[in-house]
C-alpha cells in the first residue's frame, strides 16, 4: 500500500473537513519550512472506508497548490479511519519468498474486511528481541476504496501521488525526527470525528488504535481519558516489559489544551502539545498572523509526510 519514489514531496493531509498541505526544504536533520498552507472542505468528504466525494477534494487541492506556490506536484499523502489497520506481528522466520503469503494469512485475523478488498503492505522490522526464530513486522491494510478514491482526488487536481502513508506512522515519523528514535512515547491525535492512539518505542511504531469519537469543544475530556487508559492497558497486556511515559498531543480539535490538563494531573505521565517544528526552522515570513495557526499540533501529519523523502534546498 506504500507507493515511494525518491522524490521532493509535499505532504498533504486531507481530513474530514480541511486538508493541509507542508512543504519543506533540507535534508538529513536539518529542514526549514518552505510553504505550508490549509483550505476548509466545503462538506464532510470523509467516510471510514471510502471518500464520499473527490470532487470537492481536487477543486480545493486545486485552489491551495494555486495559493501555496508549491514547488513541486509530487506529492504524499496518508489514509485513516476505522477500516485502516496498522499491527505489529511477531512471526516465525521465514523463507522470503513466502513472507508476503504468510502475512496476509496472519494478517486475516486481525483486518476486519475481505483481504481481496484492501491494499496490505508491511515492513520487515528485524529479529525479535524477546522471541528467538521469529521476526518483527509491521503491517498495514487499508480499503482499496479509500486508497483509491484519494488517489483518484489526488490525480484531478493534476497532482502525482507518489507516497501513500497512513496517518499514525506519519505522526510518527514527524515525532521521531523532532525527538530522536530513542525515546517512547504516546501519541494521542484527534480530529472531528475520531481519536487514534499510537506508541512508539525505539523509533518503531508498537501499537495503535483508533476510536470512533464526535468531537466538538463541548466533549467530555473525561471520556477521552477513560479511551486513553482503556488502550495504555491493553498495550501494556501485550507488550509488558515496555513502558511510554511521554505523551504528546495532536490534531486540530478545541479540547486539545483541555485534554492536555486533565492528563497532566496523572502522575505517571509527562504530556504535552506535540510541536511538529520543533527542530525544523520557521522563517519569519511564515510566522505572520495569517500563517501562525497552521504551525501548531495540527501540522504533525503533513510533516511526517514531506519528511517521507529527502527534501531539496
Amino acid at each position: 500500500m506504500l507507493f515511494t519514489d525518491p522524490y521532493h514531496l509535499i505532504g498533504v493531509d486531507i481530513g474530514v473537513n480541511q486538508i493541509l498541505a507542508v512543504e519543506l526544504a533540507g535534508a538529513g536533520k536539518r529542514y526549514r519550512l518552505k510553504r505550508i498552507e490549509q483550505a476548509k472542505l466545503s462538506n464532510k468528504v470523509m467516510g471510514a472506508t471510502m471518500m464520499d466525494d473527490p470532487v470537492i477534494v481536487a477543486d480545493t487541492l486545486t485552489t491551495l497548490f494555486r495559493k501555496g506556490k508549491f514547488g513541486t506536484r509530487h506529492v504524499a499523502l496518508a489514509v485513516s479511519g476505522f477500516g485502516v489497520t496498522v499491527k505489529h506481528l511477531t512471526i516465525k522466520r521465514v523463507d522470503p519468498a513466502f513472507l508476503h503469503d504468510r502475512i496476509l494469512h496472519v494478517a486475516e485475523q486481525y483486518v476486519p474486511y475481505p483481504m481481496a478488498s484492501m491494499y496490505m503492505d508491511y515492513r520487515v522490522l528485524g529479529n525479535s528481541a524477546h522471541h528467538p526464530g521469529q521476526m518483527d513486522v509491521l503491517m498495514v491494510a487499508a480499503p482499496k476504496t479509500l486508497v483509491e478514491k484519494k488517489v483518484e482526488a489526488v490525480r484531478m487536481a493534476n497532482l502525482s501521488p507518489v507516497v501513500v502513508d497512513v496517518d499514525p506512522l506519519a505522526a510518527a515519523n514527524c515525532y521521531i525526527f523532532n525527538n530522536g528514535a530513542d525515546r517512547s512515547a504516546i501519541l494521542l491525535g484527534m480530529n472531528a470525528e475520531s481519536v487514534a492512539i499510537t506508541i512508539v518505542d525505539a523509533g518503531v511504531m508498537r501499537f495503535t488504535r483508533h476510536v470512533e469519537m464526535a468531537l466538538s469543544a463541548n466533549s467530555d475530556s473525561a471520556e477521552l481519558v477513560r479511551v486513553f487508559y482503556e488502550t495504555i492497558n491493553q498495550f501494556r497486556t501485550s507488550e509488558p516489559s515496555k513502558n511510554a511515559e511521554h505523551v504528546r498531543l495532536y490534531g486540530d480539535q478545541p479540547q486539545l489544551a483541555t485534554l492536555k490538563n486533565a492528563l497532566a494531573k496523572e502522575p505517571d505521565f509527562d504530556v504535552e502539545i506535540l510541536n511538529p517544528f520543533q527542530h525544523i526552522s520557521i522563517p519569519a515570513k511564515l510566522m505572520t498572523f495569517e500563517h501562525e495557526p497552521l504551525t501548531g499540533s495540527k501540522a504533525a501529519v503533513g510533516v511526517g509526510l514531506a519528511l517521507r523523502k529527502g527534501a531539496m534546498p
